[in-house]
């Protein structure tokens, strides 16, 4: 069999893989499966394999936003999300690239201290909720984003979880 085929099957079992969702009851099932078989429908190729050839590049400036801080749920953000970003950011880096980590104001103190025990030398910002010339001057400067565990808010400024339920802030539109 090709060294081609044989990396493309490993990597569509790697999507399958990621895609099983272990879930603690009351959170929904059975969403992320389906999203994967429609963006799998649209990829000629897994889409992990898709996303390795999208980082195979030349030195580029990338960010990477992640945490989910909710007020009296996680006052500092999720968990996983910040340990995948100080992952991804420490293999790019290893790659060339140019990695800078934004979040939430309260989430940034920990994902600052995994970056150091990293040994990561980047940027670790906090995002201004409703910044939009922050956002504005972010969207100018890098090459590429990826979004890890990042809650998003509606056009009408209300954040949404994984439970579809609105959290108790809302974004200044």
């Amino acid at each position: 069999m090709p060294k081609e085929r044989e990396t493309e099957i490993a990597c569509d079992n790697i999507d399958k893989l990621i895609n099983i969702e272990m879930r603690r009851t009351g959170l929904p099932r059975g969403k992320k499966w389906v999203l994967w078989e429609v963006a799998r429908e649209l990829s000629p190729e897994p889409l992990v394999l898709a996303a390795a050839r999208l980082l195979n590049r030349e030195a580029s400036d990338i960010a990477i936003v992640t945490g989910a801080a909710v007020p009296g749920h996680m006052p500092v953000g999720e968990n996983d999300g910040p340990f995948g970003s100080v992952v991804l950011a420490t293999a790019l880096v290893r790659i060339g690239h140019k990695v800078t980590i934004y979040t939430d104001p309260d989430a940034l103190a920990p994902i600052d201290m995994l970056a150091r025990r990293a040994g990561l030398d980047i940027e670790v910002i906090a995002l201004g909720l409703g910044d939009t010339a922050q956002q504005t001057g972010i969207a100018g400067k890098h090459d590429l984003f990826v979004a890890i565990e990042r809650l998003g808010g509606n056009r009408n400024g209300v954040i949404y979880g994984v439970t579809g339920r609105p959290h108790a802030i809302a974004l200044p539109i």
